[in-house]
């Protein structure tokens, strides 16, 4: 029956419609229209025009462009609808199942909002879907959480019979627009309608809140739900030492060290005393890329700040430095200091004018992947060597850079230095450093990770007559897009060293204290904070009382059985494993392209591979969802046929290895492997028909879990998907993965990744 109906066309339909809705939503659709968050409907609609030209799979000869030109689609679709915009830009992802009930039902909305007016203005209780805060585990997961390294979160948490929930629900409701003016995502939860959301958050009790930042969730705990509270309770979620306190002591320093850290300054000078919410929200979002001070007229040592940067008492401002530290180059008042206008002055000044190419992040930022000719960008490169004899060079080009507005084709002029980057310059062809009058310029094409294109400036960069070799560059750039000049050498770089990444010591002495704190806060919640109902104790205490009488009872009543029959009992109950909830993880296979892919952007997380046969990958599948039941899989997972791999599964597994699971790391070039296990030895006693199936070397039978089988018969073999009476190889996987993920496991490295066929 159940084979029937997952080869029903109905079943497939409604499996094609979910896998397309999920698509969509990790989507990033600002991303892929290459437009900023607060881009007009007319510059959405025509960046979608020129990319639907672009990329349209009759006029492209890019392989990819067929899935490229249903991304923009999809994209346009999200950000031309008003709704599904909102949607995405608060929680990062878009609802396909609310999408689809509102196109079934038009008018539910509507009807829930005239109807129902018990327990505030949110309708947590009784809207269901129809909430657009409403948080699902794929919103917190696929939205939530990757976007709260950028932004702070709120989540109400409520329940389905919460009498003191609505109480804390209306005063919720009057305070969440201006949470959300601040800058911080504001959501709602109901726990007893989803358990599973409810064990990702760690929240026990509601009514509460929670506060989600960098991935960790935070419980506010007792405390009124005031305006103020929540501003301190948001306070507390932010880094304290991203706003620097500046005065007359330390501003020189502060606007000087551009150089080294290699980020524009950013002042506040404020009339009050205390840091604005906004700022700081706003601050959080850029801390990669500018470093922060503030200042007040309330402070009497800042004279000497406010003479620098001209700064009259009566006005407040927010003002944006970048290499000439004597004078701002952007500013906005305070008084209009609203989260659309800081963000625009913030993102619009991420960068100096001339940057240094100092991490993966800032190459990939400044050097964007344009893999067609139409629409290339480049960037200009000047690789000096950190010495005092090529400062003059550096010196030079930044000032050439600087009184520059524009370049042709939107190029993006960077330097590098040879000692901090020496593996990346060792990879370009043709690089010749120790030039005594001029130092190499490239020009670099970034066609796909960071596989590159490049040409050297014929001359280099003199830095004697600036007007003139300025006009070298933009000629050179022309030629170069005409198709005049040629990209004469090509190459894949390797990752960018970070500069300005911690030392090892301290990285790992900050892991160490932020796990500490989480187990502190973690246990003080749970024995301080379980509940703002005034029962919750009794109830404890009730709750106790019955668990020790039962125990009681069970003990008076239990003894009088014999020890043989009581460990037979034992033996068997352990045997016996609860049903687990159904999982739907989805697997598909890995193949040659998506696997080149993989291993070319180095990707620092695991990947899990599952080596199955064509005619076992039926039953190995649901051997293993099966086993992975309700745990929380956020590994990447697919599978490959070794029918078609055997050079490539040979090269790290040898020998026949159908159900082995490879942990593949691309940027370290590490691997770990889950061998399938057999049954539990007492199971094998007690059942010659398992124990003919394992030979006397321990190793597992291939026949055994449908090497030789069809998909049918190696299902009823192993006893998945029928009975459930059979052995499940994957037994102790999610143990395993524990300890893959903790860094446990014993891991091996390849010198390089073997090519599929």
């Amino acid at each position: 029956m159940r084979n029937k109906m997952a080869k029903s066309p109905v079943f497939i339909l409604f499996l094609i419609i979910v896998s397309a809705g999920l698509f969509e939503c990790s989507l990033n659709p600002y991303k892929t229209l290459s437009v900023s968050k607060s881009a007009s409907q007319p510059e959405i609609k025509r960046a979608y025009k020129k990319l639907a030209r672009e990329w349209h799979p009759d006029k492209s000869d890019d392989p990819n462009a067929s899935d490229k030109f249903i991304k923009i689609q999809q994209s346009y679709e999200i950000l031309s609808d008003e709704a599904k915009r909102r949607e995405y830009d608060q929680f990062g992802i878009v609802d396909p199942q609310e999408s689809q009930r509102r196109q079934r039902d038009p008018f539910a909305d509507q009807f829930f909002q005239q109807n129902n007016n018990f327990g505030g203005g949110f309708n947590f209780h009784n809207s269901g879907n129809n909430d657009p805060r409403r948080v699902t585990l794929s919103r917190l997961q696929d939205g939530i959480l990757p976007q709260s390294t950028d932004k702070p979160y709120l989540i109400f948490v409520t329940g389905s019979f919460c009498f003191n929930c609505m109480n804390i629900e209306r005063m919720w409701s009057d305070i969440t627009p201006e949470i959300e003016s601040w800058g911080v995502g504001v959501g709602s939860v109901n726990i007893d309608s989803d358990r599973r959301l409810a064990s990702v958050l760690g929240i026990r009790h509601r009514p509460a809140i929670a506060g989600i930042i960098n991935g960790q969730v935070t419980d506010y705990g007792q405390g009124s739900v005031t305006l103020k509270a929540m501003r301190d309770f948001v306070d507390r979620l932010l880094p304290s030492s991203l706003i620097q306190e500046v005065h007359n002591n330390n501003y020189e320093d502060f606007f000087a060290n551009f150089y080294n850290e290699n980020k524009p300054r950013v002042l506040l000078y404020s009339r009050n005393r205390d840091i604005p919410i906004i700022f700081k929200v706003g601050v959080f979002a850029f801390r990669e890329h500018q470093t922060f001070g503030f200042t007040s007229a309330k402070y009497s040592n800042t004279d000497g700040v406010l003479k620098h940067v001209g700064v009259q008492h009566r006005t407040g401002k927010v003002l944006v430095f970048k290499e000439n530290i004597k004078e701002s180059v952007d500013m906005v008042e305070e008084k209009h200091m609203t989260l659309e206008a800081l963000t625009h002055l913030l993102n619009y000044n991420k960068y100096l004018y001339l940057p240094r190419l100092s991490s993966q992040t800032l190459f990939e930022e400044m050097c964007p992947e344009t893999p067609n000719l139409v629409g290339r960008k480049l960037c200009v490169i000047q690789i000096t060597k950190a010495t005092p004899e090529h400062e003059p060079f550096r010196a030079s080009f930044r000032d050439m850079v600087m009184s520059t507005p524009s370049w042709p084709h939107e190029a993006k002029m960077t330097y590098m230095l040879f000692e901090n980057q020496e593996q990346v310059a060792a990879a370009m062809e043709g690089l010749m450093v120790e030039v005594q009058h001029a130092v190499p310029v490239a020009i670099v094409w970034r066609q796909r990770g960071n596989q590159i294109r490049h040409a050297w400036l014929p001359d280099g960069w003199e830095g004697q007559d600036i007007t003139l070799e300025r006009r070298g560059i933009k000629e050179f750039l022309y030629r170069l897009n005409d198709g005049t000049s040629k990209f004469a050498h090509k190459g894949i770089l390797p990752q960018f060293n970070d500069e300005n990444a911690p030392a090892w010591p301290i990285r790992k002495f900050r892991e160490l204290t932020q796990k500490m704190t989480d187990l502190y806060n973690a246990a003080y919640n749970f024995i301080f904070g379980s509940s703002w109902e005034s029962s919750s104790l009794l109830m404890l205490m009730m709750v106790i009382y019955f668990g020790c009488f039962v125990l009681a009872f069970l003990g008076l009543f239990g003894g009088s059985k014999e020890p043989k029959e009581a460990s037979q009992e034992n033996n068997e109950g352990g045997e016996r494993s609860q049903p687990r909830a159904k999982r739907s993880v989805s697997m598909k296979e890995l193949g040659r392209h998506e696997y080149a892919n993989l291993i070319e952007r180095k990707r620092n997380s695991w990947h899990l591979i599952l080596l199955v046969k064509d005619s076992s990958r039926s039953s190995l599948c649901q051997q293993l969802f099966k086993e992975l039941g309700s745990y929380p899989l956020r590994l990447p997972l697919n599978f490959v046929s070794i029918d078609k791999q055997t050079f490539w599964y040979r090269t790290l597994v040898p020998g026949k290895e159908v159900g082995t699971i490879l942990a593949i790391r691309p940027s370290k070039k590490q691997y770990s492997v889950f061998n399938p296990t057999t049954a539990p030895k007492s199971s094998s006693d007690r059942d010659p028909h398992l124990r003919h199936r394992h030979g006397d070397s321990g190793e597992m039978d291939t026949d055994f879990i449908g090497f030789n089988d069809s998909d049918d018969e190696g299902a009823r073999r192993n006893g998945v998907g029928g009975g459930g009476g059979g052995v499940n190889i994957f037994h102790g996987f999610c143990l395993w993965l524990d300890r893959l993920q903790d860094g446990e496991l014993r891991k091996m490295d390849v010198a390089e990744w073997p090519n599929m066929d």
